[in-house]
């Protein structure tokens, strides 16, 4: 399937992502991951779920 435009918005909202600082690499999602997520508790949704998409 394929979406028309998909393709360039996302290459815009990398970019704009990558100029603001707020894009990270799957590695540093997995260090944010372990480090910072799950040894604090206090970081859980009402479900118990860790959210890593703050």
């Amino acid at each position: 399937m394929y979406i028309p435009g998909l393709a360039l918005y996302l290459l815009m909202l990398y970019k704009e992502m990558k100029a603001q600082g707020l894009h990270e690499q799957w590695i540093e999602q997995m260090n944010r991951l372990f480090y910072e997520k799950l040894q604090n508790r206090n970081d859980r949704d009402a479900e118990s779920i860790i959210r890593l998409d703050d």
